[in-house]
């Protein structure tokens, strides 16, 4: 019979053993023990050693003594450790406590089931809910959200996501490809972390040739699991000047065309993503485009009620170009706002706010004059446009040129 309970002991992937009651120290191990534990020796290499020398504590040390010397025995009992490899284990504990009737020592008999891959895969379901019920309740906040709340709401929502999926910084940036410019509008930081905001308020592309803009504009992840193991160039530079270790960004897709990305650095150490964790930053990334659409919407259509009462209550002409003027300075964010009404072949400046007034002299008139004061006209019998919106108007300037971007973001509207 001994023999068989060997083969038996030899046989299960549980792990039985004896220890001593008052130290830990194992009596009698079988190869199920070894397993549990992932060390590199045998059964017997085991023996005389302690517990406490053999795992590292989750729960607190003497856990299981304590409930077998309460009870006597212990059922079913669910236990988590890490091995000395620093990975997690969970098992199911049935013990009892024997005491030798000869010596008095006792003892804990003791069997463990592992149980790892079933509680991975729970912690991952129970993991999932969360998140969807984190995406939930996020989605159900901007309902109803006011239009002037949106931008703060989106930054709470950023750092919410970046606190699930354990990042250090988050992000989200705008494309303009036309521009060949990323721009970033949100920013997150974890406790310590030192904010990026300011040095990514624009970044041209072609200054980051190594980053993959063809795989967000195909709607696809970029992935840097080991920033340091990426070839050297400007990416790389990039990231490691932040300390990051990964990168995963997420594009934003309109309607199939790429919109900018949200993008989550890890700092501390490299992080692993799954599958699971990508989609659900995809249903997130697909979420912040909606609620951009909405206000991007909303405050059009608010801004057109808006004009159309202007264009209802003005008291004459010059007022309600003024009030025009006024209105698109504010919904624009531009510094100075021109409008031109037609007088003959030409476009004269009849309202402007913001300029320069020598600026609106000497550019007031779209057309070049002669001196008997009649319009120059080209062959085709057109006025000839001579001024800065002329030669813009007719296509006569470098697209690229610094100075035109900066007016056309912010310097002025005509």
């Amino acid at each position: 019979m001994q023999d068989v309970y060997r083969r038996l002991l030899a046989f299960t992937n549980d792990a039985v053993y004896r220890y001593a009651f008052s130290d830990g120290r194992l009596l009698m191990a079988n190869q199920g023990l070894v397993n549990v534990l992932d060390l590199n020796c045998r059964p017997e290499d085991l023996i005389g050693k302690h517990l406490k020398d053999l795992l590292v504590y989750i729960q607190k040390e003497g856990t299981v003594r304590h409930a077998a010397e309460e009870k006597g025995e212990v059922h079913g009992l669910e236990y988590h450790f890490q091995t000395l490899k620093g990975e997690d284990r969970w098992v199911i504990h049935d013990s009892f406590v024997r005491t030798d009737p000869e010596t008095g020592e006792k003892t804990i008999e003791a069997i463990a089931k592992d149980i790892t891959e079933r509680k991975k895969a729970e912690e991952a379901l129970q993991r999932q809910g969360r998140f969807q019920q984190l995406l939930i309740g996020i989605s159900t906040k901007y309902i109803n959200l006011p239009l002037k709340d949106v931008d703060s709401a989106i930054d709470i929502s950023l750092g919410e996501m970046g606190e699930f999926v354990g990042a250090d910084r988050a992000h989200i940036f705008n494309y303009d490809f036309p521009q060949h410019i990323a721009s970033g509008i949100h920013e997150w930081c974890r406790e310590g972390i030192e904010s990026q905001f300011e040095n990514y308020r624009v970044v041209p592309l072609t200054a980051v040739p190594d980053w993959n803009v063809e795989a967000h504009r195909c709607g696809e992840p970029i992935w840097l699991s080991d920033v340091h193991s990426l070839p050297p160039g400007s990416l790389r530079d990039m990231q490691e000047r932040e300390g990051t270790k990964s990168l995963l960004a997420v594009p934003l897709m309109n309607a199939g065309e790429c919109i900018g990305f949200v993008g989550f650095h890890w700092i501390g150490q490299p992080h692993v993503y799954s599958d699971s964790e990508q989609r659900l930053l995809t249903v997130f990334a697909a979420m912040l485009v909606n609620v951009r659409e909405r206000k991007r919407t909303e405050r059009e259509r608010s801004a057109m009620l808006e004009l159309l009462q202007l264009l209802g209550s003005a008291a004459d002409r010059k007022d309600l170009l003024k009030s025009v003027c006024d209105f698109l300075k504010t919904f624009s964010g531009c510094e100075a706002i021109g409008i031109r009404l037609k007088d003959g072949p030409d476009f004269p400046y009849c309202q402007t706010t913001g300029f320069p007034d020598e600026f609106v002299r000497l550019e007031n008139h779209l057309c070049t004059y002669a001196e008997n004061g009649e319009a120059k006209r080209d062959a085709d019998g057109n006025p000839l446009l001579e001024c800065m919106c002329g030669n813009i108007i007719c296509g006569r300037f470098d697209s690229t040129n610094s100075f035109l971007y900066r007016l056309k973001r912010g310097a002025g509207t005509q």
